[in-house]
């Protein structure tokens, strides 16, 4: 998996995801978001957030790295590595 040089020079950096889902009967949105160190970790998390929370419909929103001089959007590029299909 390559991430951009920007992101291989900064160790500094976090990478997070948002997951969200509806529930009807309440008629309230909810939402998770993880942060994790590495991308690897990330991508591990969102598989494991998307199994527990599979009885509510979850679905991965947006992902990002973000540092103090670094911002990147990373939801394309993770819904296609995770073949995202939205249930």
């Amino acid at each position: 998996m390559k991430v951009s040089s920007d992101m291989e020079n900064n160790k500094k950096g976090i990478y997070y995801a948002t997951l969200t889902w509806a529930n009807y009967e309440d008629d309230r949105d909810y939402s998770i978001t993880i942060a994790r160190n590495t991308y690897e970790y990330l991508l591990e998390g969102i598989g494991d957030y998307r199994k527990k929370f599979k009885p509510r419909k979850a679905v991965l929103d947006t992902c990002s790295y973000e540092s103090d001089d670094v911002v990147e959007d990373l939801t394309a590029k993770v819904k296609k590595e995770l073949n995202y299909v939205q249930s």
